[in-house]
């Protein structure tokens, strides 16, 4: 019971890890489409700076941080959970203030 249970629990963190990295890669579309943003960093961009090693070795999404920059060049960080709506996150972003 406690191996079938650990288990489970195994496949819950998984599931939460890839809603938390599906999240995340709302976020940057959103912010790759941002004029008030001069530069994203999230390795699951296609074409974006690390993509290609990123998908050789993430099989399970490509996380939940994201990191961008300001027109000012100020860099900030928005990390995602499962339970976040990546659509209200963007909203409440500085450049949507």
């Amino acid at each position: 019971l406690l191996a079938e249970a650990l288990v489970a629990r195994l496949d819950a963190l998984d599931e939460n890890a890839r809603v938390a990295s599906a999240n995340a890669r709302t976020v940057a579309a959103y912010l790759v489409a941002h004029p008030l943003v001069h530069r994203v960093a999230y390795p699951g961009l296609v074409g974006g700076e690390g993509y290609e090693a990123a998908h050789a070795i993430m099989h399970d999404g490509f996380g939940p941080r994201v990191d961008w920059q300001d027109l000012d060049g100020a860099w900030h960080t928005v990390r995602l959970s499962a339970g976040d709506d990546a659509r209200g996150v963007c909203a409440s972003l500085p450049v949507c203030a």
